[in-house]
C-alpha cells in the first residue's frame, strides 16, 4: 500500500511545478564537503517533493496503524517465513548500507570514475540525512517494539533500505530501481517476522528514507522558490506520526490584475514517455563541456535530452552560439522556454518536443548529451549517419561504451565528461 502511494505522489507532484528563474547548482562530490552537502540537503527536506512524500507517509502510516498488532502476528506466525526473511536484519542495517555506499565511493576513487563517486557519495547523503531524522524520532517518541524493546517508531532499516532503493531509481530509472524498491520491501517485511517493528513503523521508516532521497542536490530543481511549512506532530496509540502542510507564500496567493499574454503555438502530445528521470547537468559541468568542444558563435549546438534548455542557452550567452533543445517532456520544453526569455536569449535558442531518436540533426556542429549508457550506444548510428565530419559530441557521465571510446575526457568537481568528434 506505501510505495504506490508515495510513487503516485512524485510522479503526479512534478506537473504543478511552474518554470521558475535559472539559478545553477553546483555539487563537489568530494568527502571534504560532505557537511557542507548535508547542511544544504537538510534544508531541502522543506521543499516541495521531500515534504510531500513525508505527508504522504503520515497518511498511509495513520491508516496502517490499526492493523498493527495483526501484522506482526501474522508475519512472525510462520517459522518458515521467518527464515525466509532473515537476511533482510543484515542487508537493511544502516551501518551495513552506508558502508556499502562508502566503498563505492571509494572504488570510484581509486578508479577515476566521476559517476561512481557520485553515486556513492549521493547513497551516504541519503543514509545520513534519513539516520539523524529516523533517531531523532526513536528517541522523541520511544515506542516500545512488539518484543518489548525500545525505540521501534520508525523502523531504521526500513529507512535505509528505501533511501538506498529511491537514489538507485532516480541514478539508473526503474530497471534498478524496482527491483531495489523490492529488496527494500523485503527488508521491512523482515522487521515484521523478527517482531522488531510494527506495520506502521516500516511505513514511515519508507517514507523517511525516499525523502532523504529526493532532498539530495542531484534532485533538486534550479529553484524550488520559498513555502509555508507546517509541521504537526499526530500522536497515535502506542506510537505517532508526523503530518506536513506546504502552502505557498502569501505573496503568490493574493489577486493580481491579468496580464494579457501572448498566443502562443500549442505543442503536439509527447509521442511516448520519457526514457530517463530528468536530473540536470550541474552548470560547472556544461561550462566544461562548452569549454572541450571549443563552441564559437559560428556553432550550432544540438542538445538531446535538453531538459530546462540551459546548456543551449549557455551557449548562445557565453558564447554567442545557436542552439537548439530536443527534450520529449513538455513540461521540460515549457520551463526551457521560459528559462530563455529569462536570459534574454530567445532569438537564439528554440526548443522542440520531439523524440531524440526520430529528430533531424543535420545543422548541428555540436551536441550534447547527458543520458543513460544504454541509449548513448543507441544513438551511435544516427550520430555517424547525421553528423558531418568535423561535429564535437560531448556526453556528461556517461561514454559510448567499448565500441566508440572518446577522443578526449575532462573532469570538473569529480564529474566526468566526453568528447568525440566525427572524423
Amino acid at each position: 500500500m506505501m510505495i504506490p502511494i508515495l510513487l503516485v505522489v512524485l510522479a503526479t507532484q512534478a506537473r504543478d511545478t511552474r518554470p521558475q528563474p535559472v539559478t545553477p547548482v553546483a555539487t563537489d562530490t568530494s568527502i571534504a564537503r560532505l557537511p557542507v552537502r548535508l547542511g544544504q540537503d537538510f534544508r531541502r527536506l522543506v521543499t516541495r517533493t521531500p515534504l510531500i512524500v513525508l505527508a504522504a507517509g503520515g497518511a498511509a502510516t495513520a491508516a496502517v496503524h490499526p492493523a498493527d498488532a495483526a501484522s506482526v502476528r501474522s508475519m512472525s506466525a510462520s517459522t518458515a517465513m521467518d527464515r525466509a526473511l532473515d537476511a533482510g536484519t543484515v542487508a537493511g542495517d544502516g551501518v551495513i548500507q552506508s558502508g556499502a555506499a562508502a566503498a563505492i565511493y571509494v572504488a570510484g576513487l581509486a578508479s577515476g570514475s566521476g559517476r561512481t563517486q557520485e553515486l556513492g557519495t549521493a547513497l551516504l547523503e541519503a543514509q545520513i540525512v534519513g539516520g539523524v531524522l529516523t533517531q531523532g524520532l526513536k528517541h522523541a517518541v520511544n515506542r516500545i517494539r512488539p518484543d518489548g524493546g525500545r525505540h521501534s517508531f520508525p523502523s531504521g532499516h526500513s529507512s535505509a533500505a528505501f533511501a538506498t532503493a529511491d537514489v538507485l531509481w532516480q541514478r539508473f530509472g526503474w530497471k534498478a530501481g524496482l527491483p531495489a524498491y523490492a529488496g527494500a520491501g523485503y527488508i521491512a517485511a523482515s522487521r515484521l517476522a523478527e517482531r522488531a517493528h510494527f506495520l506502521s513503523d516500516v511505513v514511515f521508516g519508507a517514507a523517511i528514507g525516499i525523502a532523504s532521497a529526493r532532498a539530495l542536490s542531484f534532485h533538486a530543481p534550479f529553484h524550488t522558490g520559498a513555502h509555508l511549512v507546517t509541521a504537526m506532530p499526530v500522536p497515535l496509540r502506542g506510537g505517532g506520526a508526523v503530518m506536513f502542510r506546504v502552502a505557498a507564500p502569501a505573496q503568490t496567493l493574493q489577486p493580481q490584475t491579468p496580464q494579457p499574454q501572448p498566443q502562443q503555438q500549442q505543442q503536439p502530445p509527447p509521442p511516448r514517455k520519457p526514457d530517463v528521470f530528468y536530473v540536470p547537468t550541474p552548470q560547472p559541468v556544461v561550462d566544461a563541456m562548452l569549454k572541450l568542444a571549443h563552441v564559437t558563435d559560428q556553432d550550432v549546438v544540438y542538445d538531446l535530452g535538453c531538459g530546462d534548455g540551459r546548456i543551449p542557452i549557455t551557449a548562445a550567452q557565453k558564447y554567442g552560439a545557436r542552439g537548439v533543445g530536443i527534450d520529449i517532456d513538455p513540461k521540460r520544453i515549457e520551463e526551457a522556454n521560459e528559462n530563455a526569455k529569462a536570459a534574454g536569449v530567445t532569438g537564439k535558442v528554440r526548443f522542440l518536443m520531439q523524440d531524440l531518436f526520430e529528430s533531424d540533426i543535420h545543422d548541428a556542429t555540436v551536441v550534447t548529451l547527458y543520458l543513460l549508457p544504454s541509449l548513448n550506444e543507441k544513438l551511435i548510428p544516427k550520430l555517424k549517419k547525421e553528423l558531418k565530419p568535423g561535429t564535437r559530441i560531448v556526453s556528461h557521465a556517461f561514454d559510448m561504451g567499448r565500441t566508440w571510446p572518446p577522443d578526449e575526457r575532462g573532469e570538473v568537481d569529480g564529474k566526468s565528461y566526453y568528447l568525440w568528434i566525427i572524423k
